[in-house]
């Protein structure tokens, strides 16, 4: 997590343990006895484990009262420190991804369709330098041209491959 105003980053599961100490009738609400029975999800946001829920409690739960986490240095709003969609990626982040791609002998693309072009400029640059470009999707994706070879098979069955 990060704060938007100084840039203070604080961990997922430490600003969950934040938040249960919080809104600890919230916990009882869901049935859970800790905040450990989450997940982090890819963008920073936690899953309470399915099991924990019932379809009902969901529609029960008072989120009115709900008490937020604001940064502990100055109380500005904390985010997942993700790029969400509709956000530009930090230049800093940019720049330091095409450092990395001049000095690699290829690019692997895993599960992304390229749709967004933060992602679609570095297969793009893969292509312009003559780097190889390896990508696995099950689905079109934009630089599907660009690609030296596309394996169409689910991400995880590829990653379990590969490692």
């Amino acid at each position: 997590m990060i704060c938007l105003d100084y840039g203070i980053r604080i961990s997922r599961a430490a600003l969950q343990e934040e938040l249960a100490a919080l809104n600890p009738s919230w916990l009882t609400s869901l049935g859970l006895k800790s905040s450990r029975r989450w997940r982090a999800a890819p963008d920073g946001d936690a899953g309470l484990e399915e099991t924990a829920l019932k379809e009902t409690a969901l529609k029960e739960i008072d989120y009115a009262g709900f008490r937020i986490k604001d940064c502990a240095r100055c109380g500005g709003i904390l985010k997942p420190d993700v790029v969400l969609f509709g956000e530009n990626v930090p230049r800093q982040r940019v720049e330091h991804a095409r450092r990395c791609l001049a000095q690699c002998d290829a690019l692997l693309v895993i599960g992304s369709s390229l749709i967004v072009f933060s992602g679609y400029r570095l297969a793009r640059a893969a292509g312009a330098a003559g780097t190889a470009l390896f990508i696995i999707n099950q689905r079109k994706t934009r630089a599907d041209e660009l690609a030296l070879a596309k394996v169409e098979i689910p991400a995880a069955i590829a990653l379990d491959y590969l490692v």
